[in-house]
């Protein structure tokens, strides 16, 4: 180093540190003030969002973290598109609905550059709903009826009939019948 530059071609955190340089000629010699050389690490993804699933309605989140020298700043994306004003680690929202549904990222930077985490998807399930009720039936004794119920919501459902109120035992289909 007995150049007028020190240069480093791929500067690492091993060559931080306090440089100063003397300069001497047939005259005697001078010393430069000293120049601090820190290396930032780029950004990188600590943690990436999880899959979320969450019923209609109710709160759901994506979170991130990051390695590498801050400050960071944070981009949520929704399949590849930035949203508007999410802009921290966490994304939110209070009342998932079904046009939250998606896969969302976040683009992660800092002064030396950016990383993207992976992909997370937000599924929002319906409640279950009934979308036909059964209809009252009149027949003759010892003739068949039946009574069937159609549900909505997002599946699986399960079924569970009542006579009075109180569950029959093993009637857990959408169709209840009698009959010989």
């Amino acid at each position: 180093a007995t150049s007028s530059t020190l240069s480093f071609a791929n500067a690492v955190e091993a060559n931080e540190g306090s440089f100063d340089c003397v300069v001497t000629n047939s005259c005697g010699s001078a010393t430069s003030t000293a120049a601090t050389l820190t290396v930032n690490d780029a950004a990188t993804v600590a943690s990436n969002p999880s899959n979320q699933t969450v019923c209609a309605n109710a709160p759901a989140s994506f979170s991130v973290s990051a390695n590498g020298t801050s400050p960071f700043t944070y981009q949520w994306r929704k399949g590849g598109v930035n949203i508007g004003g999410a802009t921290s680690s966490t994304l939110s929202f209070a009342n998932a609905i079904e046009a939250n549904e998606g896969s969302y990222d976040c683009v992660i930077t800092n002064s030396c550059g950016s990383a993207t985490s992976s992909a997370a998807t937000l599924t929002v399930n319906d409640a279950a709903t009934v979308a036909s009720n059964p209809s009252n039936q009149t027949v003759c004794a010892n003739a068949a009826a039946s009574f069937s119920v159609t549900a909505s919501g997002t599946a699986p459902f399960t079924y569970q009939w009542r006579k009075g109120g109180i569950n029959i035992g093993g009637a857990t289909n959408s169709t209840l019948s009698f009959g010989t």
